[in-house]
């Protein structure tokens, strides 16, 4: 049997954002919809879209580089951000402390 990526959906709290979709585009996501449901209890088309949206950017190489690309540039400006983000990322607290002591002279 041919799996469907979209298997459960988890509750998280939306934020609303009207789209207008074309008629076939609809069909299909109702067709699918019909196709997750789970013990025959029915699912929304709505709930599907947010699933649909997450997998087609985690699988958009191009946009994942530029995402990289950017959060590089962001840190290149702020270096005291950066080394923070990075100490408390690897539990490199106590250095963390010396060095800000050491950046402010103290």
């Amino acid at each position: 049997m041919t799996t469907l990526r979209i298997t459960e959906i988890p509750d998280e709290k939306p934020v609303r954002m009207p789209v207008d979709l074309p008629a076939d585009l609809h069909r299909d996501l109702v067709t699918y919809a019909a196709l997750v449901s789970q013990n025959g209890q029915p699912v929304d088309p709505t709930r599907l879209v947010p699933h649909m949206i997450r997998g087609f950017i985690a699988s958009d190489r191009a946009f994942a580089k530029l995402k990289r690309a950017r959060a590089k540039q962001i840190v290149s400006n702020r270096p005291l951000e950066a080394a923070l983000c990075l100490r408390i990322v690897t539990g490199n607290l106590p250095s963390l402390t010396t060095s800000l002591l050491t950046s402010f002279g103290r």
